[in-house]
C-alpha cells in the first residue's frame, strides 16, 4: 500500500519538484493548491487548501500519512497559521512531517523557521527538516535582470563561498524524508561544491559568451 502525502505549495518551485519525485516513487500524492482546476501535476490529485483557511484543512488533511510542509513566503501569519495546521495535522493521524527550512536557522531562534522546526518537534510525529542552502535557480529569479541588463550579480556575499542547490535536489532529498524511515534529524542540503560569487560569474559569463561581474552590496539595498 502506498504512503500518501499532502504537498503544500505544490505549484511553488520545490513544491513541484518534490510532487515529481514522489509520483517517480509510487506514493499516492495530494498536490495542495488554492485553485485545483488550473494545477496540472502528472501523477497527483490536486486538492483545494489555503493555509489562510482553516476551512481547507481538513478535507485535504483525510486520510494522509506524511506532511511536506512550506508555506508561501512572507506571510505575516507565517508562525501562527502553520502552527494551527500543524496541530490540525497531528490530529488529523498525519504521522510524519518533512519542512522545507533554511540553512543557517539553528542560529536564529527569532526566525519563523526556527519557530515551526520548533513546533513540530513537539508534535510526538517523526520528522525530517530540510536546510537548503541558496537555491541556484534564484540568480535568475531575483537577479537575472542585472545580470541580462547590466551584466552584474550585486548581493551582499563578499568572498563567502555558497554551496548553491538545485530546487530538483530538494525535491529528491524531500521524497526520501516523506517515505524514509529516518526521523530526528536535520538534513543541511547543497550542492556537490561551493563557489564565491565571483566565481560564478566566472561560470555565467562561460554561459552567456558575454562578461558578467559580481558587485558585492550592501544587505539594505537589496531588501526592496
Amino acid at each position: 500500500m502506498s504512503t500518501t502525502v499532502l504537498v503544500l505549495t505544490a505549484t511553488g518551485a520545490t513544491g513541484q519538484e518534490v510532487v515529481s519525485s514522489l509520483v517517480a516513487r509510487g506514493a499516492t500524492v495530494r498536490a495542495a493548491t488554492r485553485d485545483p482546476a488550473r494545477l496540472s501535476l502528472p501523477g497527483a490529485t490536486a486538492v483545494a487548501f489555503d493555509i489562510a483557511d482553516p476551512q481547507t484543512w481538513g478535507p485535504a488533511l483525510a486520510g494522509v500519512d506524511a506532511v511536506y510542509f512550506c508555506l508561501p513566503p512572507f506571510r505575516e501569519d507565517e508562525v501562527s497559521a502553520g502552527t494551527a495546521f500543524l496541530h490540525a495535522a497531528k490530529d488529523a493521524g498525519v504521522k510524519r512531517i518533512v519542512k522545507l527550512s533554511a540553512a543557517g536557522v539553528e542560529a536564529s531562534p527569532e526566525s519563523g523557521h526556527r519557530q515551526l522546526e520548533l513546533v513540530i518537534e513537539g508534535l510526538g510525529v517523526e520528522w525530517v527538516h530540510l536546510r537548503p542552502s541558496f537555491f541556484f535557480e534564484n540568480l535568475i529569479n531575483f537577479y537575472g535582470g542585472g545580470i541580462k541588463g547590466a551584466r552584474v550579480i550585486a548581493l551582499p556575499a563578499g568572498q563567502g563561498r555558497t554551496g548553491f542547490i538545485a530546487t530538483a535536489d530538494i525535491g529528491e532529498a524531500a521524497a526520501v524524508a516523506l517515505l524514509g524511515e529516518m526521523s530526528g534529524e536535520a538534513w543541511t542540503l547543497t550542492g556537490p561544491e561551493s563557489l564565491t560569487h565571483d566565481e560564478v560569474a566566472g561560470i555565467l559569463s562561460d554561459a552567456l559568451g558575454a562578461p558578467v561581474r559580481f558587485k558585492t552590496s550592501p544587505p539594505r539595498s537589496t531588501s526592496a
